[in-house]
């Protein structure tokens, strides 16, 4: 092997190799041909969203969460890794949300504008990818296995290396965690309009909500790496889910009151911070498990399997609102909604979470 492509490293290439398109693509989003017809605009937001978020999104997140197991051998510093990473991504991710509108509008609110806070979205996109090829580093004590890594990963099917993770009892674990923890992540980006409306009587009320959550979240990221340090990254993941288990539970006994819709939302925001966080450390500690148990670690088939299991999940998540709400007759035209939509909305927001959890918290 080539001794500029093991210094380079597995997973560092793919920031370079992925700025650019990253960049293009994220420009292409925002920049929809005016001369189209409305199937023409459709079909072109389709694809470019097919392009940003399964495609190039696919490309940077594996080797993005693969690193961390080639970063260090400690499950203490990959929690760390962990936490800072899924705290930073959080602050970034909502001031971004929240800077969106006024920026735009500042700049005219027109098409243009939003192309305008694309070009400058994909320049940011593009140093951190260059940034992070830059200063990220593969120094675990593997060393020489780093190279012999890669070798395993391309000698190993695609049919064979899918029966060697089913045959991991944690990787199945985690597969199905991260299922659920996608599902209750999608169902809570596309239900809380829909639960201040019509359950609590105000749509304002989704900024309140927001901010609700916002400070246990922020919290959340200070106690994970001392819950991890103490308990481990599983039991701190079961311990979390139990918390929002119970929050919602408790929330089935009074699905109206504001202050209880605050309070134990809140709890249960609380409770998904450390699934964040600790999520991509323990799939990185199945990699591990696969080589004492095969000799193969699957490194990045680790990572790919289970960031499919959690876009699968995501999706179904916000679908489930949308077909719960037509399975309950939902007008958002009407001036109230019938007993079968508050039921619905109630069984997205309350609910499907509750059974979610219990899966979780199993054994």
């Amino acid at each position: 092997m080539d001794k500029g492509k093991s210094k380079q490293g597995i997973c560092r290439p793919w920031f370079l190799r992925m700025a650019v398109p990253a960049a293009v693509v994220t420009i292409l989003l925002f920049y929809v041909p005016q001369s189209f017809d409305e199937t023409g605009k459709l079909i072109y937001m389709l694809i470019t969203n097919i392009l940003l978020t399964a495609v190039i999104y696919t490309a940077i997140a594996i080797p993005y969460n693969s690193i961390m197991f080639l970063r260090t051998k400690s499950q203490e510093e990959r929690s760390v890794m962990g936490t800072w990473r899924a705290g930073l991504g959080y602050v970034a991710g909502s001031f971004i949300a929240i800077a969106v509108i006024p920026v735009t509008n500042l700049m005219g609110g027109t098409a243009a504008a939003w192309l305008k806070l694309a070009i400058i979205l994909a320049i940011i996109e593009f140093v951190c990818l260059i940034f992070l090829f830059r200063h990220s580093r593969e120094n675990s004590d593997v060393d020489s296995s780093v190279v012999a890594a890669e070798n395993i990963d391309e000698n190993v099917s695609l049919a064979t290396g899918t029966k060697i993770l089913f045959k991991n009892k944690y990787w199945i674990i985690m597969l199905v965690v991260q299922f659920c923890f996608q599902v209750t992540y999608g169902i809570s980006g596309a239900s809380g309009a829909y639960y201040a409306k019509w359950v609590l009587g105000n749509d304002n009320l989704v900024g309140l909500m927001g901010l609700a959550g916002l400070i246990p979240t922020l919290l959340g990221f200070f106690i994970i790496a001392p819950m991890a340090k103490k308990f481990g990254p599983t039991k701190t993941v079961e311990i979390s889910a139990w918390i929002v288990l119970v929050s919602n539970a408790i929330r089935i006994f009074m699905p109206s009151s504001l202050i209880a819709t605050l309070v134990f939302g809140a709890t249960a925001t609380l409770g998904t911070v450390p699934p964040m966080a600790l999520i991509p450390v323990m799939t990185n500690n199945c990699v591990d498990y696969n080589e004492w148990k095969t000799g193969k670690r699957l490194l990045g088939m680790t990572n790919s399997a289970i960031g499919f299991g959690g876009q699968v999940g995501s999706g179904l998540g916000a679908s489930l609102v949308g077909w719960l709400l037509a399975l309950g007759a939902y007008n958002d035209a009407a001036a109230s909604q019938p007993t079968s939509a508050i039921y619905a909305i109630y069984s997205f927001s309350i609910y499907i979470p509750v059974i979610i959890q219990v899966i979780e918290s199993s054994p």
